[in-house]
């Protein structure tokens, strides 16, 4: 036993020389000496180890060409609504460029989902993109991160952008839809949120007119309050000049959390407003002697449906006959308040089968009233001694005979003498 385990130990101890002369053999192979001519000349005792190069080993590494990355993202979005985001990488070497190639995933700082990696293609020489499509799932600011992680010429690079994300609204508005012009129409706007979790918004809406229908807002803006969890609501005035179509539009601006919208157009139907035409000429007049006739226009809407509109326009006035005759000139109103009025002059020129002679005024109403009309009559008389003359020979003679006998009898009776004196026949 004491020969076996002294023969082991003995098998150990070789083992370790063995390995340790092969270490030492590697490190002077590691440090031999380089041959030169120089080496070759002076061979004489030890001036070969004393002048010779000792091999060495180091890593060196390949010059990468830097790069730039860049990212855009469409904003603002809504929630669930997609915005494409484009990635360019360009080699900003600046020398002999090459295309950057590879494939990385955009990360968000939000809740979202991409389409997929960002998978390079070259654009032109020196620059690589690809499109990759980010769905976001709330509202606030998603921060898109674009790391290109390099490839085996390129550096590594990296670029964020912002979206803004709100939550989908819609807008509605409404308008009193049958009013007289100068009658005024309220129009409600109601912003609703539409999203999942929705909260009232807040801001502004603008209002806008148009149509055939003229007229003005109390306000092109009003602010929003909330009217219930999910909506918001605000109003303002219509008020018409004119009669026609008028066509409200309405826009949500939108706030920090909520998308803009905008509403269709509410049609207001203005009509217009009732007129009443009144004449009254000097009566009885004869044959060419001017009648004077004042022609009045009234807005009968007056305190009906809102503040009365001053009628206004000009227009003739007709004969009706039987008389015929001539008028000074059209009526061309004038007045304020709820009436306007005109004085036209009426000379009538023959009376034909009586003396009855019908005036009408007719108003055709302007912008804002309707038409409307009034007549009156003008009794014509002949002049007197046209009359006179006009009467058949036999009537006219007996007109005569009786004139002169009664003032023949007055002359008797005053004076005591006859003007005329009959001669007796026998």
């Amino acid at each position: 036993m004491p020969m076996l385990a002294f023969s082991r130990r003995l098998r150990i101890q070789a083992s370790f020389t063995i390995l340790f002369l092969a270490y030492l053999s590697l490190a002077v192979l590691i440090t031999a000496p380089i041959a030169s001519p120089r080496n070759l000349s002076n061979t004489k005792t030890g001036e070969a180890l004393t002048k010779s190069a000792t091999a060495t080993f180091a890593f060196v590494p390949v010059n990468l060409q830097t790069s730039a990355t860049g990212i855009t993202c469409q904003s603002p979005v809504t929630v669930n609504t997609a915005s494409s985001c484009m990635v360019n990488v360009m080699d900003t070497s600046g020398t002999a460029p090459t295309t950057p190639t590879g494939s990385f995933n955009l990360t968000s700082s939000n809740t979202g989902s991409f389409s997929g990696p960002c998978s390079l293609s070259e654009s032109e020489l020196g620059t690589a993109s690809c499109t990759v499509i980010y769905t976001p799932m709330l509202a606030g600011i998603h921060t898109i991160q674009a790391d290109y992680p390099g490839d085996t010429s390129h550096t590594p690079s990296s670029d964020n952008v912002g979206i803004t994300v709100t939550d989908p609204t819609m807008t509605t508005v409404s308008c009193d839809i049958e009013v007289l012009a100068n009658q005024a129409s309220t129009c409600v706007a109601i912003v609703i949120d539409t999203s999942a979790g929705p909260i009232p918004p807040t801001g502004t809406v603008s209002f806008a007119s148009s149509g055939s229908a003229t007229g003005s807002l109390s306000s092109t803006t009003c602010i929003l309050s909330s009217s219930a969890a999910d909506r918001a609501s605000c109003q303002v005035t219509f008020l018409p000049s004119t009669a026609g179509t008028a066509d409200i539009a309405a826009d949500y601006n939108g706030d920090s959390t909520h998308a803009d919208s905008s509403a269709a157009a509410f049609s207001i139907n203005v009509n217009k407003r009732i007129a009443s035409t009144t004449v009254t000429c000097d009566s009885p007049v004869t044959v060419n002697t001017p009648s004077s006739c004042n022609v009045t226009v009234t807005d009968l809407s007056n305190g009906i449906a809102g503040t009365p509109v001053t009628p206004t326009g000009s227009f003739p006035l007709t004969s009706l006959g039987p008389a015929t005759g001539t008028f000074n000139g059209p009526c061309n109103l004038s007045g304020s308040g709820a009436s306007a009025t005109c004085i036209v002059v009426f000379t009538p020129s023959e009376v034909i089968n009586g003396g009855g002679n019908i005036i009408r005024a007719s108003y055709p109403g302007d912008a804002s009233h309707s038409s409307s009309y009034g007549s009156s009559e003008i009794i014509v008389a002949p002049a007197p001694l046209s009359a006179f003359l006009g009467l058949p020979l036999v009537v006219i003679a007996v007109i005569v005979f009786v004139a002169l006998a009664l003032v023949n009898i007055v002359v008797r009776l005053k004076f005591g003498f006859w003007i005329f004196k009959g001669r007796r026949y026998r």
